[in-house]
């Protein structure tokens, strides 16, 4: 992993996942093993937003890259996305992303941390409150 940039992912899981489970939901999707899914919305309109917000690096004329959080291009699945973003822009953006994975109900996993971030509708105490609901 690169030290000069910060990675995420986001992607949608059915249920609660550990920072173990979505270290290796991670690691599939980097070696292109994962599981193909079909095309999810939530993800979808999380790349919307988030790129409305940030544009994908690819997307910006050559005298605004320097100005971009993202370090390269976005990956982007039907299932998932994965970010790469500049170090020095992380705490910027970092609260932004992990608002609208959250808002989209997708988890965010951060690897440099070996942490899974989920959204409301699958924390522990949020999943009982709605199976009791």
């Amino acid at each position: 992993m690169d030290s000069a940039r910060y990675y995420l992912a986001a992607w949608r899981s059915g249920s609660a996942v550990s920072d173990k489970d979505a270290a290796k939901q991670y690691a599939a999707l980097l070696d292109g093993k994962a599981v193909p899914q079909s095309w999810d919305a939530a993800v979808y309109r999380f790349l919307t937003q988030l790129t409305e917000l940030y544009p994908d690096i690819e997307s910006l004329p050559e005298e605004q890259v320097d100005d971009s959080p993202w370090a390269c291009s976005l990956e982007v699945s039907d299932a998932h996305v994965i970010m790469a973003l500049r170090f020095d822009c992380y705490a910027s953006v970092f609260p932004a992303i992990m608002q609208l994975a959250s808002h989209h109900g997708l988890v965010c996993f951060d690897p440099q941390n070996f942490k899974v971030h989920l959204p409301e509708n699958l924390k522990p105490d949020q999943a009982a409150a709605q199976a009791r609901g």
